[in-house]
């Protein structure tokens, strides 16, 4: 029956770990994880604002305000594709939840309504994808 109740604690503590959202605190939060994911080119301001720049246009450069976009996570397997397959990835799509509201760092004239980045290590992406969700709630309520 100990033994029971002990795999019961440890599998309810083991599955809501492994859901914990990530908790962003403060402003030195939001830079220290941003400076973790993104690479010295990538910026991010106190007002939300976002420049993303993966280091390829195909891996995606975006500019844009974390409270105007939607954000989702697409997993994708290895598929044909790329320039022989593509490898297993990680897809995050920002969509404006308005008018158009991206913009290419190296083309800021033009307006995207949506705009993607790429993850080949699935880890950093998943990590990513769970800080701008923490990002945006933390602009939303700060």
């Amino acid at each position: 029956m100990k033994k029971t109740i002990t795999l019961l604690a440890f599998l309810t503590l083991w599955i809501s770990n492994s859901n914990a959202q990530l908790k962003l605190n403060d402003f030195d939060d939001v830079k220290i994880y941003f400076a973790g994911i993104f690479d010295d080119s990538s910026q991010i301001d106190d007002y939300g604002n976002v420049l993303i720049d993966m280091g390829s246009a195909s891996a995606g450069r975006l500019m844009l305000r974390i409270s105007d976009v939607n954000i989702r996570m697409e997993e994708r397997k290895e598929e044909p594709g790329c320039a022989d397959v593509c490898p297993p990835r990680i897809l995050i799509h920002f969509e404006c939840r308005k008018s158009e509201c991206i913009t290419n760092p190296v083309s800021a004239s033009e307006l995207y309504q949506s705009g993607v980045i790429e993850f080949i290590d699935l880890n950093k992406g998943k990590k990513a994808y769970g800080y701008l969700i923490a990002l945006k709630d933390y602009m939303k309520n700060n």
